[in-house]
């Protein structure tokens, strides 16, 4: 009795030591299953808190593009746009006003020197004219009179008359003188007034009037012609003025309208230049405005594409780092199991040892205790044999019978009860409960 409580002793205390041993390991475990668990949610939610900041930054980064580049960019270009094409249009309208305003003074320029032209040449005609005014008078003059005295019934188509030979100066002179010659004459040889006085002083008379008719007919006719001469000289003057007149008459007016002709042309092509001026400056601002609208359009394309670009930068940025932070969260829970792991290999591992040694010191007891009985039982026979040596009689089987019975108890095998899935039970040894914590 003695050795079997002792050993019953030693096998519960190592059973507490196993049960302290699996009850500590089973704490540790669940602490480093505990650990890995907020591990594992801290890692989840870090890893949730940086793909929240990370999409929160890829929403602002994304906003701020787009209204950078849809919005600001786009109305800066637009702005720009307006403010050249003003610009422009207000550059044009500056040059057109300035040509046309020097169109328009060239006009009056040109319009005023042809007035200035026309009125000198006419002042320059009429200065020529008035010039050869006097001398067309008096041609004018002497051709009417010519036409006088040359016309039907005119003086000049008749002869003297003898009053206008007796009319002659020097015809009355001659003859006074000649008669008063001959009257001297006769006086001085005392003929006067004879009858040969009488007769000498009419054949004087007749041959001194015949000669002198002639002279004086020659004289007449002599001044006739002088004076015929002399209207047309003057008439010749006349004609000759008058077309100096004519001549500068038609000068005049060829030179003014060579002043017209010329005015026009210089007003066609100054119109024609104006014309000119302003396509070129129309034309020149629709390539201007056409070159600003596409470069403005340009300029958006290439806004718009650099903001695709941005983004999908950001797009892929954003996608890498969450990606990286997938990784890095699936890394280091993934080190977290694989250290979980090892620890609680590490654990279960002792505790296995630990409980392989208690059940190796069990085993160890319960040989003990097995041997135990057989020892008293081979003690109790070779006494018992002593006995029914020194004591024939039936008191020898009494004792081995009790011996037996003992041995039966201590030396029965253990048989495991309890459901095989429960972590722990207890199972029957030596007429006792043994309480076993099942391996994991």
């Amino acid at each position: 009795m003695g050795i079997g409580s002792a050993s019953r002793a030693q096998q519960q205390a190592t059973q507490q030591a196993m049960i302290i041993q699996a009850v500590a390991a089973q704490q540790q475990a669940d602490a480093q299953r505990a650990a890995e668990a907020r591990a594992r949610a801290d890692q989840q939610a870090a890893q949730q808190q940086a793909q929240a900041a990370l999409q929160q930054g890829q929403q602002q980064a994304v906003a701020a593009q787009q209204n950078l580049a849809q919005t600001q960019g786009r109305q800066a270009l637009e702005e720009a746009q307006r403010r050249s094409e003003a610009a422009l249009l207000q550059n044009q309208q500056a040059a057109r006003e300035a040509i046309q305003s020097g169109t328009a003074r060239s006009a009056q320029a040109i319009r005023e020197g042809r007035e200035g032209g026309v009125s000198a040449l006419g002042d320059y005609y009429r200065q020529g004219v008035g010039y050869q005014q006097p001398y067309m008078t008096a041609g004018s003059e002497a051709t009417n009179r010519l036409a006088q005295l040359f016309g039907a019934g005119g003086e000049y188509t008749q002869q003297p008359t003898l009053d206008q030979l007796q009319m002659d100066p020097g015809y009355a002179f001659r003859l006074q003188q000649g008669q008063q010659a001959l009257q001297s004459t006769l006086g001085a040889a005392g003929l006067r007034g004879s009858g040969a006085a009488l007769k000498a002083g009419t054949r004087y008379g007749q041959e001194a009037g015949s000669q002198e008719y002639q002279n004086a007919y020659a004289r007449f006719m002599a001044n006739r012609a002088a004076a015929t001469q002399g209207l047309q000289n003057l008439s010749a003057g006349g004609l000759s003025a008058a077309g100096t007149a004519t001549n500068l008459a038609g000068q005049t007016g060829v030179n003014t309208a060579n002043l017209y002709n010329t005015a026009g042309q210089n007003l066609g092509s100054l119109y024609g230049t104006e014309g000119s001026n302003l396509a070129n400056i129309y034309g020149t601002a629709g390539q201007n405005l056409a070159s600003l609208y596409g470069g403005t359009g340009s300029n958006i394309a290439n806004l718009l594409s650099g903001s695709a670009n941005q983004l999908g930068n950001i797009y892929t940025g954003t996608g890498t780092n969450l990606g990286q932070a997938a990784l890095t969260t699936g890394q280091g829970l993934a080190s977290n199991a694989m250290t979980t792991g090892a620890n609680l290999s590490a654990i279960q591992g002792g505790l296995g040892q630990a409980l392989g040694q208690g059940f190796s010191n069990i085993g160890t007891i319960q040989g003990q205790q097995a041997m135990a009985p057989i020892n008293a039982l081979s003690s109790l026979a070779g006494q018992a044999a002593q006995a029914a040596a020194m004591y024939y009689g039936g008191g020898m089987g009494g004792a081995l019978g009790a011996a037996a019975q003992r041995g039966s108890t201590y030396g029965s095998t253990p048989s495991f009860t309890g459901n095989a899935s429960q972590a722990s039970g207890y199972y029957p040894f030596g007429g006792q409960q043994v309480p076993y914590i099942r391996g994991y």
